[in-house]
């Protein structure tokens, strides 16, 4: 029997690609980011194209970053096409949940009317991607549902969109030290 000791190449699978995102989100109010990350300026491979380099820096006066445990397997993201041939764009949207708590109570309040950014880790966890922009925020709106069964499902459903963006996807090339950010938000 052959033993199993060699490295697969890209040809033969393996890859290790998973539905959804992991448990923690961050949520950016827009007037808490002094500077953006910026697009590469000369990508040199496809890789690079939706790559933005530099950090969020955030202004030391107002609202830090928040750092969101959602309901495990409920955060969703679309990139979906929009626009007429020759100006086509994405209208990224997705949604998450989190379950019955003053917290999410406060959440709710919070997002609604507030033009946000939001970061999503990839399941590997090394990557991370963005949502929004400076001229064009994540919009989040809250929807409650209580449940009339035991057995039924009570929790906040938050449900976000951007008007446009010429990415699918916008890459962090440094992504955010969210364990850093969960523990000064716990202070």
């Amino acid at each position: 029997m052959k033993k199993f000791g060699h490295v697969l190449d890209e040809n033969c699978g393996g890859d290790e690609i998973l539905g959804g995102y992991p448990r923690r989100i961050v949520i950016i109010p827009t007037c808490a980011i002094k500077t953006y990350p910026v697009r590469e300026s000369s990508p040199q491979e496809l890789n690079d194209i939706c790559k933005h380099t530099g950090t969020f820096e955030f202004n030391d006066e107002r609202q830090p970053p928040i750092v969101v445990d959602v309901i495990p397997g409920s955060v969703n993201y679309k990139a979906e096409p929009q626009g007429e041939v020759g100006s086509e764009s994405f209208k990224p949207n997705g949604s998450f949940r989190m379950k019955d708590s003053r917290e999410a109570d406060g959440l709710a309040k919070y997002v609604t009317n507030t033009p946000c950014v939001i970061v999503i880790p990839e399941h590997n966890e090394k990557e991370q991607f963005f949502v929004g922009s400076k001229n064009l925020p994540c919009k989040i709106t809250a929807n409650f549902e209580s449940g009339t069964k035991a057995a039924d499902t009570r929790g906040y459903t938050f449900n976000f969109e951007v008007e446009g963006s010429f990415f699918p996807k916008q890459y962090l090339a440094s992504p955010m030290d969210i364990d850093a950010l969960a523990e000064e938000s716990d202070d």
